[in-house]
């Protein structure tokens, strides 16, 4: 029986080209399907988190901030209260290391109960 002829060479010029065509097309849909989902998916997804992670951050922050000015303000109403007692004097040293220093113990304490 005779071998035919084609065995051993290239495929046909027409069936090369449409495999070309093909895998071009392929490879095209898939860039564009890449794309569109980059686009309508993984992007606003990405927005979204960042605006999530930045308003927890900012209302984290703001909260620390009001503590700590809550907290001050109530320190400077006892000292004020203490000022108008007449419960120290400014140039009492003594007296106002024996007022103040409970309650700078008293708020290190609390510092390291929160961390």
């Amino acid at each position: 029986m005779p071998i035919p002829a084609t065995a051993g060479k290239r495929p046909p010029r027409l069936a090369r080209s449409l495999l070309w065509r093909m895998s071009a097309a392929f490879i095209a849909c898939l860039l564009v399907f890449g794309a569109a989902f980059h686009f309508l998916v993984v992007a606003p997804a990405t927005q979204a988190l960042a605006r999530v992670q930045l308003d927890l951050a900012t209302r984290h922050i703001q909260s620390e901030a009001e503590r700590s000015f809550r907290r001050m303000e109530m320190q400077l109403r006892t000292a004020r209260s203490w000022g108008q007692a007449q419960r120290f004097r400014l140039d009492d040293a003594a007296g106002f290391n024996a007022l103040m220093t409970p309650l700078l113990s008293r708020k290190a304490a609390r510092r390291r109960m929160e961390q």
